[in-house]
């Protein structure tokens, strides 16, 4: 990669007119793509593109009208109540916009609900079901039929104007009454008081007009504009009417004041953003010139994003661009990391030397991770993935090819880099790495306690809790919710049917039970059918008994020709368009393009199991409610959460595998990305922040911005090991700053009145000073550990992965040998009574496992040296030098025949002590007598006893001094000593390390010294052991 880069750079630097040509070119062309771009502000873009989701939120839109303006009038004095103030009013706002050709509704309409209730009564038959024809069973007995007539005729001496006294003609015997009431009842997603025809709220505190935005609600620049008129309308109105209060609100009046809010937070949080970088910046820097190369390089990045999403797409939403910016913050460490070697290297080529690698490798994981969101079920999320990850391309584009041919140094910068240059090569560094115990332990407790924590991370799905809502609209919108047909312990449910035509989704939804309005044709024919066989039944009280009351009574012959001419009328099945003047008016089943849409409430605690019932028919019948459409904002935004954080992880493991080339290089660069999404997701919880629509974005800002981080500190890490020369103080200096310029952005954003914005400065907060703690303490940490030793040493072979695994394998064996130990001693022992022959059982399971154990330890060659064809048959006592916790192994590796001494602390181990124990070996805590008795006891039975020497393992490489015990012992027993010389087991595992490495082991049996040769050497104790150890030593260094 850098052998390319710097060809690249040769080339264009022996070219450089064709360099110009090049940028030239490449920023004409984007300006005039860019031009093309155009731009919305619909924030449903974030919301998933899940078919059904949108459908159901499309549906909700039109039925509550989402695109509507409340004009709200209201008392100043809310104690107060003056319906007739408030509708003077109303009047006046009318007059006053009487000319904006608004679509408004400021009153009911009486004459339309006349016609409705006509349209009704002419089509009775169409909207009787089989529990009217039972009551009008009941109505046609002849006293019935007196008594509804009389109170007909009282109705028309004393009318009371309402919709059944106006339609007696058609309706004499109150047949068709019951369905009056129906339409009154019809449209029940809102609730009102009437006065005088005005739209009043129920406690009559409030009068409504609503507007209907010709531009919907996400349009809010036009709707700016709207609803600027509207205000200055009310205004005229409040001044007219004094003691009137004007407000508006809905939709679109709450989505012009959220774009206001952004634009003036946007503006202090960038201004204050700005003072502070700019300051940093010149502080860190102290150059206008390196400080007007980051932008250009930032300029050059953004230019080519606007100019693919320009290609890509006709318009981008705004607000994504506006998000967009944070991607600055990563696309900054391009440049900054380039100014900032320039000025310790002698010129921009040696800058590429050492830097192109990790620039490049960071700007290829950190692009792969952006791309991932493409794939997402969410139109914004998919187009940030792609201006991110062009923005990114096009600035390390600018960075590696542009930027150096446009930087040029001076003299001056030219010796001071050449001279630490030099300094550095001559300068041997020898890096050390963090080694506090403590440090380390207390980074996994918080982080094994913040990881508890952040299993219960959740996500906002409440679209409001990201609005803006001032306390004006707060009051007014609880206001207004009083209107909504709900009661406590209910929800609307809404439920949906699709079909190929409307008379086949109204068949559809006619599964449960038939609306009383709205049908399809083969319900309208099962009720005409139904009203035929009425009237034929009844015919004689239709057109005998009804005539003789009418005249008895005093009503004349034609009194009720309207209900004869319905008696009469050959009724049909009727198509959608029949019904118009129901179903532009909200009446019974909602009719949305092919869609029919019913409206219910049902008990909250049923809602859900309903909507499951109806998602599992799957038979283009579905419901839903406003809590299961934030539950589908919820799942998608887990779904993509957690997609986000699988797949940015595996894109950039792989991608800095590939380019380390080692995996444990890899792990150093990705660890500190996933532990710190860890401490931000634990925070999080502790701290009551939780992901909603907006800020989840940063999921995949953080992974770059942590990925971008890593690769820096491994890189600057791997080289100074390999080159002895410092290079991770001048990356730790331009990530520090890096992470302070995004700190500033976007933290400033915690000052927001904005809730959306306030919670995208909490989550930088948050997330950068994780991301930031974990790249500057663990890499270190960690990568020291994989070369060095707990003194600092250098370890012969770094840790790996392979070693970790076939260390990892070789203790789950041991384990698994140790418990079929104890299962095999409690039989042998326990269940069964204890024996010389049992226990010697039970030895030769051990040999054969540890014999089995260290001949097959993975990268480890094992030998055995036995020149003298030792058998152990006789007994003796074995002396060992101490090299490893892999020694007692090896020596149960040669003969069933052997115990040994253990020390105090092997004793005492929970994992060994109980199989030590069934086994009979001996600890050296029992005191000498008792000790003295028990070797007695096992060199009788015929068994060998191991001790080491020299008690503990030595620190160095050689033989340590030797303890009088075991030649005590030899001289007490009067039995052979017996040299055992370990070689290769300080290497493969030494102490104080739990780590298995490569290597060779040889274990060497040595001849036999016997009880005549121990004589030989002196009488003492102190004598035998000192010529023991001399002999010992001697023939340990001859090999």
């Amino acid at each position: 990669m850098t052998t390319f880069v710097l060809r690249l750079y040769d080339y264009l630097h022996r070219n450089r007119w064709l360099c110009y040509v090049l940028l030239t070119a490449i920023v004409v062309g984007s300006v005039l793509l860019t031009l093309r771009l155009r731009f919305n502000e619909d924030i449903s873009d974030f919301l998933p593109n899940d078919e059904a989701y949108q459908k159901s939120m499309s549906i909700y839109r039109q039925i509550n009208a989402a695109d509507r303006i409340f004009v709200v009038f209201q008392l100043r004095d809310s104690s107060q109540t003056d319906t007739e103030k408030l509708i003077s009013a109303v009047e006046l706002f009318s007059k006053q916009t009487a000319g904006e050709h608004w679509k408004m509704t400021t009153q009911v309409d009486y004459d339309k609900l006349i016609n409705i209730a006509s349209f009704v009564y002419r089509n009775a038959p169409l909207f009787l079901t089989a529990a009217d024809y039972k009551r009008m069973e009941r109505q046609l007995a002849p006293d019935s039929i007196t008594s509804a007539l009389q109170r007909a005729q009282e109705q028309l001496l004393f009318p009371t104007g309402s919709l059944v006294s106006n339609n007696i003609q058609r309706d004499p015997l109150g047949l068709f009454t019951p369905l009056i009431t129906r339409l009154q009842t019809a449209n029940s997603n809102i609730r009102y008081a009437l006065n005088d025809g005005f739209i009043f709220t129920p406690d009559n505190k409030r009068a409504i007009i609503m507007i209907d935005s010709p531009y919907g609600s996400s349009e809010t620049s036009k709707n700016t504009a709207l609803i600027n008129r509207v205000n200055t309308a009310a205004s005229a109105v409040e001044q007219a009417i004094p003691g009137v209060q004007i407000q508006a609100t809905g939709a679109p009046v709450i989505a012009v004041q959220n774009a206001r809010q952004i634009k003036t937070d946007s503006l202090w949080a960038v201004s204050i953003a700005a003072v502070l970088i700019l300051s940093l910046l010149f502080y860190a820097l102290r150059s206008l010139r390196k400080m007007l190369f980051i932008v250009v390089s930032l300029a050059f990045g953004w230019l080519i994003a606007m100019a693919g999403m320009s290609v890509l797409h006709q318009h981008v939403s705004v607000i994504v661009l506006g998000i967009a910016s944070i991607i600055i913050g990563i696309a900054v460490n391009y440049p900054l990391h380039f100014v900032s070697h320039l000025s310790h290297q002698p010129s921009p080529r040696a800058v590429l030397q050492d830097i192109a690698e990790p620039l490049v490798i960071g700007n290829i994981t950190t692009v792969g991770a952006f791309c991932a969101l493409i794939p997402l079920d969410s139109t914004a999320l998919r187009d940030l993935g792609i201006f991110a990850a062009l923005m990114l391309m096009g600035t390390i584009l600018f960075v590696m090819v542009f930027l150096p041919h446009l930087c040029k140094q001076n003299a001056v910068q030219k010796v001071v880099g050449q001279l630490q240059e030099e300094t550095n090569e001559t300068a041997k560094y020898t890096p050390t790495y963090p080694r506090n115990k403590w440090v380390a332990g207390s980074l996994i407790v918080i982080t094994l306690v913040l990881g508890y924590f952040s299993l219960s991370t959740s996500f906002d799905t409440n679209m409001q809790n990201i609005n803006y809502l001032d306390p004006n609209q707060r009051e007014l919108l609880a206001g207004l919710s009083k209107m909504r047909n709900e009661t406590p312990g209910e929800t609307q449910l809404y439920i949906a049917s699709e079909g190929a035509t409307v008379n086949e989704a109204l068949t559809r939804s006619e599964q449960d039970s038939a609306d009383v309005f709205i049908t399809s044709r083969r319900e309208q024919q099962r009720r005409i059918d139904r009203w035929n066989a009425f009237v034929r039944r009844h015919h004689a009280e239709f057109y005998i008994h009804l005539p003789q009351t009418a005249t008895r009574i005093g009503f004349s012959t034609e009194a009720f020709i309207d209900f004869y001419s319905l008696l009469n009328t050959p009724f049909h099945p009727q198509n959608i368009r029949f019904f118009a003047p129901l179903t532009t008016n909200g009446i019974g089943t909602r009719i949305i393009g092919r869609t029919a849409v019913r409206v219910t409430n049902v008990p909250t605690a049923v809602a859900d199991s309903l909507i499951t019932a109806y998602a599992d028919q799957n038979n283009g019948r579905w419901a839903f409610d406003v809590q299961s459409m934030n539950s589908t904002i919820a799942v998608s935004l887990s779904d993509n959460f957690n997609y986000i954080g699988w797949a940015c992880g595996l894109i950039v493991f792989v991608f800095l595998w590939l380019s380390f080339g080692k995996i444990e290089h890899a792990l150093v660069a990705f660890l500190p990305m996933a532990v710190s999404w860890i401490w931000i997701l634990g925070t999080m919880h502790l701290f009551g922040m939780h992901f909603n629509l907006v800020n989840v974005i940063l999921a995949t800002f953080i992974f770059g911005q942590g990925d971008d981080y890593s690769i820096f500190i491994t890189e600057g890490l791997i080289y100074e090991r390999t080159h002895h020369r410092r290079m991770l103080a001048s990356y730790t200096r331009s990530i520090l700053l890096s992470a302070a310029i995004m700190f500033i952005g976007m933290g400033t954003l915690i000052v927001a009145r904005h809730p959306a914005l306030h919670s995208l400065g909490e989550i930088t907060i948050v997330g950068m000073a994780s991301v930031v703690a974990m790249t500057y303490m663990l890499p270190p940490i960690v990568f020291g550990w994989l070369y060095t030793r707990s003194d600092g040493s250098d370890r012969p072979f770094p840790v790996t992965v392979r070693r970790l695994t076939a260390t990892s394998f070789a203790a789950m064996v041991y384990l698994g040998q140790i418990f079929y130990g104890l299962c095999l001693s409690t039989y042998l022992f326990k269940i069964r009574r204890k024996t010389p022959a049992r226990v010697r059982t039970l030895h030769s399971q051990m040999y054969r496992f540890f014999k089995f154990d260290i001949h097959r330890i993975s990268g480890v060659k094992t030998t055995i040296l036995n020149p003298d064809n030792e058998d152990f048959e006789r007994p003796g006592i074995i002396i060992c030098n101490h090299q490893s916790i892999l020694d007692p192994v090896c020596l149960m590796a040669l003969s069933p025949k052997i115990v040994i001494i253990t020390g105090k602390k092997v004793w005492h181990n929970p994992v060994v002590h109980r199989i030590l124990k069934f086994a009979d070996f001996l600890s050296i805590e029992q005191g000498a007598d008792v000790l003295l008795t028990q070797c007695r006891q096992r060199i009788a039975e015929g068994y060998s006893i191991a001790i080491f020497p020299e008690g503990e393992r030595p620190l160095t490489d050689g033989i340590g001094r030797f303890h009088n015990g075991a030649f005590l012992l030899a001289q007490q027993l009067n039995v052979d000593l017996i040299p055992v010389y370990l070689y290769g087991l300080r290497t493969i595992m030494p102490r104080g390390s739990m780590l298995c490495d490569r290597g060779d082991i040889t274990v060497k049996i040595g001849r036999r010294i016997t009880i005549a040769e121990q004589k030989t050497m002196g009488c003492t104790a102190l004598a035998l052991k000192k010529e023991v150890y001399r002999r010992f030593v001697e023939e340990y260094f001859s090999n």
